[in-house]
């Protein structure tokens, strides 16, 4: 899994159309909202192969047709799941990203 973190504005959801229009992975959304903003940037960026989906698709049709996804806001997903499929809040979350690391 790769983790793409930089700051706001700087083409990391314009570059998840491009991977998802050239190999039809589909794009996984926390929501309607997201997903309608992608749309629209799909259409602005000619991507008309890149392929959308919301969580909520996903639990609704039980399937995704791909054995790979690609997520959008990831942090925000995870909450979106664990607020509106679990009840919970998230009060903090860790991660370790490997490519910071100083080991070799």
């Amino acid at each position: 899994m790769k983790i793409y973190n930089q700051e706001r504005g700087t083409g990391k959801s314009t570059n998840l159309l491009l991977l998802s229009d050239l190999t039809g992975t589909p794009i996984v959304v926390s929501t309607k909202a997201r997903k309608d903003y992608l749309d629209y940037l799909k259409t602005k960026s000619n991507y008309e192969n890149a392929k959308i989906i919301t969580i909520d698709d996903c639990f609704q049709k039980q399937r995704i047709n791909s054995d790979k996804v690609f997520i959008d806001e990831g942090y925000d997903l995870l909450e979106y799941i664990m607020k509106n499929y679990f009840c919970v809040s998230i009060t903090a979350v860790t991660d370790t990203i490997p490519f910071f690391s100083n080991k070799n």
